[in-house]
């Protein structure tokens, strides 16, 4: 589960959302930073592909935030500590390699 959500703060990160994941994963650094090898998908014991498929799931960290408790949501409330740290905020993820 953790790295599920180191996944979708560094698709943040990186720029990667829902809409555009398909194209974005084609750079090479977007590719190394959220595509795992095999070595480390058969360490934590999950199917290739599952981070790409979390990202079609539910789109990265901001755009999940937003739609359950941000701006596109009843509650609209602002990201404060819940922001990328690269903004102010203490959501960081740590290179999967």
């Amino acid at each position: 589960m953790r790295w599920v959500l180191f996944t979708f703060i560094a698709a943040e990160e990186l720029g990667v959302t829902r809409e555009n994941y398909r194209t974005r994963i084609r750079d090479p650094l977007v590719e190394g930073a959220l595509v795992p090898d095999n070595t480390i998908t058969r360490t934590l014991g999950v199917e290739p592909g599952w981070t790409l498929r979390a990202l079609e799931s539910v789109g990265n960290y901001g755009e999940m935030f937003d739609r359950n408790l941000g701006a596109q949501s009843p509650l609209d409330l602002e990201r404060g500590i819940n922001g990328l740290w690269t903004h102010g905020g203490l959501m960081y993820a740590p290179p999967m390699r």
